[in-house]
């Protein structure tokens, strides 16, 4: 059984583990199948999310310049 948690799992994914925690995580993935469902699951997140693009409504955005006092123009947008 690992004790590995999902931090521990997006620390690995992201390169922020030390040697030795990584060499630990790599070792287990390679004996616990559900660990690596686990990783292999939250990568898919992460690539969704990374590939997820979104902008703030028109409106939204009026309301800051006006707030600031700067008229939008549709080259800010």
């Amino acid at each position: 059984m690992n004790h590995f948690t999902t931090e521990d799992m997006l620390r690995f994914l992201y390169n922020e583990m030390n040697r030795e925690e990584a060499l630990e995580m790599q070792s287990a993935l390679e004996a616990d199948w559900k660990l690596r469902e686990c990783l292999d699951e939250l990568k898919g997140l992460l690539k969704g999310l990374d590939s997820e693009r979104h902008s703030p409504r028109s409106q939204s955005i009026d309301a800051i310049m006006k707030y600031a006092g700067v008229e939008a123009t549709k080259e800010i947008r």
